[in-house]
């Protein structure tokens, strides 16, 4: 999915790059470029994912693989 397409699936959930950037303590510069793919930022792009519905890993192939597996539960169970 390209940028304009993800702004628009944004604004359809009721979100905005500016709204997104002030829930998360971060400028909108940050999470314009982590939708744009020009920085890697994962809790920003899980944000933005848990916005749109999709999986982080369907908006960015590959990108953020090992810090999804990182956070997955099945990996982080107390031994």
């Amino acid at each position: 999915m390209d940028a304009i397409e993800l702004n628009y699936r944004l604004k359809r959930a009721g979100h905005t790059q500016v709204s997104l950037a002030r829930e998360l303590g971060v400028t909108r510069g940050v999470v314009n470029d982590v939708v744009h793919g020009r920085k890697s930022a994962f809790r920003v792009a899980t944000r933005v994912a848990d916005a749109v519905g999709v999986d982080v890993d369907v908006l960015w192939p590959g990108r953020y693989r090992q810090e999804s597996l990182s956070h997955h539960p099945i990996n982080n169970r107390a031994q």
